[in-house]
């Protein structure tokens, strides 16, 4: 069996000259999958709920896209404030929605 011939593209010699523009990075530093929300989304989503005592699935996204949150960060912090016991998530059968609700008994630790 012969081996395929890779293709190499022409590279020029002196190509290291010319200038080139650096990659463009985004403003907004990118989460690792295992890596925890920022702290002040979660606070502000914890507020939000605490506050309002439940609001509905489609609000808090309608409130993450308004305040610039974008919807991973939003999600992590969600599933954060679910594990700290601050949060709980249910399902409302007159709205037949998910709800998230504050959950009594003190302060929330952040």
């Amino acid at each position: 069996m012969r081996k395929r011939k890779r293709s190499q593209g022409s590279v020029d010699i002196t190509s290291f000259f010319s200038p080139e523009p650096p990659p463009e990075r985004s403003r907004e530093p990118e989460l690792k999958p295992g890596e925890a929300p920022q702290p002040d989304v979660e606070s502000r989503v914890a507020e939000l709920i605490i506050s309002r005592g439940r609001v509905r699935k489609s609000a808090i996204y309608q409130w993450s896209k308004e305040a610039g949150v974008p919807p991973a960060v939003l999600y992590r912090a969600l599933v954060s404030l679910e594990r700290k016991g601050v949060v709980r998530r249910v399902f409302d059968e007159e709205v037949e929605e998910l709800v998230y609700v504050a959950v009594g008994g003190g302060e929330p630790q952040y």
